[in-house]
């Protein structure tokens, strides 16, 4: 049933627009072009070369980018399914399972194409060689884990970040002494081998291509925030948090007692396996560093972990013997479970079609060898059309940042002969953020004309504005 609904109606709903640029990212490498050169991304390499390689085997397509990251995700459960029968037993597996799929931002995050679905999965896989490699001490279990947590990091810096509790979990085992420091060092230096080999590989054989992929890649995560005090970094991490565990009160809730559940377990020797998951949440200490904002969808990386300690918490108190404690867990899990499916059913069923209409109006006046600017790289996708190399990668971020100029704007218009301008109008949008944008507005009114005003797509109203030189 559940698997059912991640493939239901996939397609319909098309208005998100970061998904709409890794798309236009990943179709411009099927082209036979190079990121960071031919145009500007702030994805690492490895996660549009994925999305390349799909449209090679396939065709460009939305439907097809979806489900490979809905297929990935049900791979996903399955390998925490046995991340959890293997620390404890089926039935803590199952559960988590369960929680994991039914999780709001798993669904909502799994049914589109970006880097974080393939993140989860890869950290799954690599925690699932960790544990594998410390029940049964097989050396190059920890080499594997290494090499999937560095195929995460390749897809989003984020996937390193469950390392951080690793690193706190073998520094315990070697205080309490289960552990000597040769066999910390020997697990680390596998563990870290394995981590560099794709990152490095990836990013150092686009650097060949694009020397300045420093500035544009990781640049454009270091300078969101930029000035950011020490103080502001905190408070904005600590509210983040917060605001985390406000909205997710039944999830976090019953992961801090199955932390609890693990650490008090006296059938446990002093550093079993399953003290790994009390420790792997301390990853989001690592979000205190960076000078950015955070969104939900930045605490993908700890559900999986969260869902197996929900479930450790929820199946100790099916256990208990006072009918109240049986009672209690079965309403904390009805109300998670139907919680998070009164969401995914309002995700699942939404449709829209003015994104179809607003690509063919594109298409209509935009030849394939000629250029578009717009908000969203998402419309250029849609519409099979290119944008001008140095806006195409434009966001929030990037503004914000500094990396993306309103002299990027007017330097590219002119210098492609940009044909038509899609430019939101509702007080949103990314050109509207541009410091200095009056200087691009003053330019539509000079070289373009208004060809429709106020095109609805959902919440979003675009002007639509074509060159004076078009037909």
């Amino acid at each position: 049933f559940i698997s059912f609904a991640y493939l239901a109606n996939l397609e319909s709903y098309q208005i998100n627009d970061d998904e709409g640029g890794y798309l236009y990212g990943s179709w411009r490498i099927y082209n036979g072009e190079v990121p960071y050169r031919d145009f500007m991304s702030p994805q690492m390499p490895l996660f549009l070369y994925t999305g390349s390689a799909l449209f090679d085997y396939f065709e460009p397509g939305i439907y097809v980018a979806r489900l490979y990251s809905v297929l990935l995700t049900l791979v996903s459960a399955l390998f925490l399914y046995y991340i959890g029968k293997e620390i404890f037993d089926s039935d803590t597996g199952l559960l988590a399972l369960v929680i994991f799929l039914s999780n709001y931002l798993i669904f909502h995050h799994s049914r589109i194409f970006r880097a974080d679905p393939i993140m989860v999965a890869l950290d799954l896989v690599a925690l699932y060689f960790l544990v594998r490699g410390e029940k049964n001490d097989k050396w190059y279990s920890f080499f594997i884990a290494g090499l999937a947590w560095g195929m995460a990091t390749s897809y989003k810096l984020f996937g390193v970040f469950p390392l951080f509790g690793v690193g706190l979990f073998w520094l315990y085992q070697l205080l309490v002494g289960d552990i000597t420091l040769g066999k910390l060092l020997k697990k680390s230096f596998l563990t870290g081998i394995g981590l560099a080999i794709v990152p490095f590989g990836t990013l150092g054989g686009i650097y060949l291509l694009v020397p300045d992929l420093y500035e544009f890649l990781i640049g454009h995560h270091l300078k969101q925030g930029r000035g950011w005090s020490a103080s502001q970094t905190f408070t904005k991490s600590v509210t983040f948090v917060i605001k985390y565990i406000i909205h997710n009160q039944i999830l976090t809730a019953m992961t801090a007692l199955g932390i609890y559940s693990v650490i008090t377990d006296r059938q446990r020797e002093k550093s079993d396996i399953s003290l790994v998951l009390a420790f792997l949440p301390a990853g989001v200490l690592l979000f205190f560093l960076l000078p950015r904002s955070g969104y939900n969808r930045h605490m993908m990386f700890l559900i999986p972990v969260f869902s197996l300690l929900m479930s450790r918490g929820l199946l100790l108190m099916f256990s208990c013997q006072r009918e109240h404690w049986r009672s209690l867990a079965f309403a904390l899990f009805t109300v998670y479970f139907l919680t998070n499916l009164g969401l995914n059913w309002q995700r699942g069923l939404e449709k829209e079609d003015r994104t179809r209409e607003l690509a063919r109006i594109i298409q209509r006046y935009v030849e394939p060898d000629e250029y578009l600017v717009a908000d969203y790289a998402s419309l250029a996708f849609h519409s099979r059309r290119r944008m001008p190399p140095l806006i195409s990668g434009t966001s929030r971020g990037s503004i914000t940042g500094g990396q993306t100029r309103v002299e990027d704007y007017l330097e590219n218009i002119e210098k492609y002969q940009v044909k038509m301008v899609i430019m939101q109008n509702d007080g949103h949008g990314t050109i509207q953020m541009l410091p200095g944008v009056q200087r691009l507005k003053q330019l539509l009114k000079e070289k373009y004309r208004l060809l429709i005003p106020s095109f609805k797509r959902e919440k979003e109203t675009f002007d639509i504005y074509l060159r004076l030189s078009a037909p």
